[in-house]
């Protein structure tokens, strides 16, 4: 789940140590790599970038840090994806807030 909002993005990454698709070969290639949050965040970051920068938008790009949190239960899920679903309606209010004000 990801909600584009015009300065910021929200999503729910799912990480699963084994998935029932990967086998044989691809298993056994993948088994000695690390992948990490930052890793994933990084390579998301820089394919984003390359699409936006080659589709005219040059001054496109990231805030350097990124917020995460493991949720670790229903209720934290449920919680999450309602404050995502509803984030883009109070957008219009937030927008004109000082902080989310850019000079770009």
């Amino acid at each position: 789940m990801f909600v584009l909002l015009p300065n910021h993005l929200h999503g729910i990454l799912v990480v699963e140590t084994r998935h029932p698709a990967i086998a044989g070969q691809v298993a056994s290639s993948l088994q000695n790599r690390s992948y990490t949050l930052s890793n994933i965040a990084g390579s998301m970051k820089s394919a984003v970038s390359k699409q936006a920068h080659e589709n005219g938008h040059d001054k496109f790009l990231w805030q350097v840090r990124f917020y995460d949190r493991i949720i670790r239960n229903e209720k934290e899920l449920y919680n999450i994806r309602k404050y995502i679903s509803q984030n883009p309606l109070t957008w219009e209010y937030k927008k004109n807030l000082p902080e989310n004000i850019s000079d770009l």
